[in-house]
């Protein structure tokens, strides 16, 4: 799909139905059309990312208190903590959603400031932090939270698609 050079933004606080706010902006910002998204709302010590990975797909990355995902051999599974979605529409729709977790064994982490210490597994990913993601000379997508640093490939993340 071709970038349509909008502004795309999602919310912390003044929930929308329950949701996460996403807002949209086509005059560069002068004036914003509020809507729900599809995500759910997060709360303090919690800041979600977004960037353009590629020319075809932008990547979200917030947190969930439980969701439905499914792993690469496609079974599905309730996870909670931090998650990226990817939409290859402008953020009109998000198709694919992963735990950002290594899948290694159940392990406890130090998130660092209000995060602390939690439990890494296949289904539980780090719950809280102030999130930044930026792109690799070499295409590695980088994601940074209160403490830790994540390191992913656009295959990874999207999988097959890729």
């Amino acid at each position: 799909m071709e970038q349509d050079y909008r502004a795309l933004a999602f919310g912390r606080g003044d929930n929308v139905n329950g949701r996460m706010p996403r807002s949209v902006s086509s005059d560069m910002g002068r004036n914003w059309a509020v809507s729900e998204s599809p995500f759910d709302p997060i709360t303090g010590g919690q800041r979600s990312t977004i960037q353009r990975i590629g020319d075809d797909a932008l990547m979200f990355v917030s947190f969930t208190p439980g969701a439905r995902f499914t792993d690469d051999a496609g079974v599905e599974f309730e996870g909670r903590g931090m998650f990226a979605a990817v939409s290859f529409d402008e953020g009109e729709t998000w198709p694919l959603r992963k735990l950002v977790s290594d899948n290694g064994p159940e392990r406890t982490l130090n998130g660092g400031a209000w995060t602390r210490d939690f439990t890494m597994s296949k289904y539980s990913a780090e719950p809280k932090g102030y999130l930044t993601s930026y792109p690799g000379a070499d295409g590695t997508i980088h994601l940074i939270s209160s403490m830790l640093h994540y390191r992913f490939s656009k295959s990874w993340l999207i999988g097959k698609r890729a």
